[in-house]
């Protein structure tokens, strides 16, 4: 499986990378921008990206833009609920308003860091990624 980590701290997503690798090909972002690039890219070739994990508060297109960007672009290829990539929520932030908003805009889990193995195994589960 293909995974794309967007995060724009170089530490948070080099350590999210390690905890990933075990389950998938991992690619980075540090923006919205060019991860919406690379999953736009991904649609279209053989493998596609089965799970993004999104930071909340990035520069420019925030995560909650980015999770929206990714569900306009799945129903204009057609795609149906259960076909949608997975979306992991990543952040720092435990606001209520920011979970609720995070299942709102279609993220399937939300995950407050420091992430560890163990909860992020636990939320990989919760989405399906590992049985």
């Amino acid at each position: 499986m293909r995974i794309l980590i967007v995060e724009d701290s170089y530490m948070e997503r080099k350590g999210l990378k390690k905890l990933l690798e075990p389950y998938g090909d991992c690619e980075v972002a540090p923006t919205g921008e060019i991860a919406f690039e690379i999953y736009r890219i991904a649609q279209q070739e053989s493998e596609k990206i089965g799970l993004v994990t999104v930071d909340i508060n990035m520069p420019g297109m925030s995560g909650f833009d980015l999770i929206e960007r990714i569900r306009q672009h799945e129903v204009s290829l057609g795609k149906k609920y259960d076909e949608y990539t997975r979306i992991l929520m990543i952040t720092i932030s435990a606001n209520f308003k920011d979970v609720t908003s995070s299942y709102e805009k279609g993220c399937a889990y939300y995950c407050v860091k420091p992430v560890n193995a163990d909860n992020l195994a636990h939320a990989l589960k919760e989405v399906g990624v590992i049985p």
